[in-house]
This record gives structure tokens, sequence and C-alpha cells, in this order.
């Protein structure tokens, strides 16, 4: 294969944002202040996310992760909160703010 045509991959990682006592804890608005363009919010502002760059060396991307946790459990602690590699909460999150209004939670819309 050619090195024009090889493919490359990035890989993602999420983190749970946890209190002093280990609680999820909506704490990503001031992480992602403190962290920059290393971390990225999800739905939910208990959880978090780095991103290697698109590489076709595992060892590149393997570094870009390496670098990006450092960087994300330093502001985690300059934000108060602790992180965990956890895809989705094992306990219930608060649910985000309405994109409208920003009052906390979802209308059902029966009643």
């Amino acid at each position: 294969m050619s090195r024009a045509a090889r493919r490359t991959v990035g890989v993602e990682e999420e983190f749970l944002l946890l209190d002093n006592q280990g609680v999820p804890t909506p704490a990503a608005p001031a992480v992602i202040a403190l962290a920059g363009e290393v971390a990225h919010g999800e739905l939910h502002q208990e959880q978090i996310e780095i991103a290697s760059r698109p590489a076709a060396d595992l060892d590149v991307i393997a570094a870009d992760l390496l670098l990006a946790r450092q960087q994300l459990a330093e502001a985690a602690a300059g934000a108060g909160v602790r992180v965990a590699a956890s895809a989705t909460s094992p306990l219930r999150c608060a649910p985000p703010p309405h994109p409208m209004t920003g009052t906390s939670g979802w209308s059902t819309g029966t009643g």
C-alpha cells in the first residue's frame, strides 16, 4: 500500500467527572475552561471527552492520548474534581439544561 493510501484512525476517550465522594458532578464547563482544546463536552455535564489526532501510526495515537489524559487530569484537579474512564455514568446524572430556556430538564410533552 502506498504511503499516500495509508488509512488513519483517531481515538476518543470518554470520562466521568467525580467529586471527592465519587459522585458524578456537572463540572464539564469548568474543566473545559481549564483544559482548553484538549477536552470536549458531552450531552451530560458530568461527562467529558478527549481525542487523538487521526494518524496511521499507533504510537502517535498513544502519545496523543497520554498527553491529553495528563492535561485533563490536571484541569480536573484545578476544578476540584477527578476523572474516571467511563463511556456512561453507572449512576443517575442530572438532566442537561434545555437548549432554549437553560432550565434544568426536558418537558415530556405530556403535561
